[in-house]
């Protein structure tokens, strides 16, 4: 992921460029990637989410969750679940089981999330007013 779109690697050279004028990419600055069952989710900023599918297609999710940005490497996924976290609107959660998104902002003492970790059955997320422990459970309902 780069200011200028997502950069397809090949023999240690970069072959292609996928950005706004020759996709369907959200937006060009390309700040956190993770992959799950043979999907990569970009996270953009500006742009909210978008995926880059086996086919080599982008589908933007924006008409699903909205636009948003999507904070620095904030991306985690962890089999069932894929959590984002954003600069102004908390986290988005996608549950592959359900395959539906879900944005929480109770809670959470900023609605600006810069890291997610998880340990065992809780998820941490780092964010400008200090640390939330959240239990994974939440996310299951």
């Amino acid at each position: 992921g780069t200011l200028g779109g997502l950069a397809i690697i090949e023999g240690g050279r970069v072959v292609r460029t996928i950005k706004q004028s020759n996709s369907k990419l959200s937006a060009n600055w390309v700040t956190a990637l993770a992959v799950q069952e043979g999907l990569l989710f970009i996270g953009t900023y500006g742009g909210g989410i978008d995926l880059l599918l086996p086919n080599g297609e982008i589908k933007s999710l924006s008409s699903e969750i909205g636009k948003f940005e999507v904070n620095l490497n904030a991306i985690l996924v962890d089999g069932r679940f894929v959590y984002v976290g954003t600069l102004d609107v908390g986290l988005w959660v996608f549950d592959s089981k359900q395959n539906k998104w879900k944005n929480f902002r109770s809670g959470l003492p900023s609605q600006n999330i810069m890291s997610i970790a998880r340990s065992g059955k809780h998820l941490f997320l780092a964010t400008e007013s200090g640390v939330a422990r959240l239990e994974v459970k939440r996310f299951e309902n």
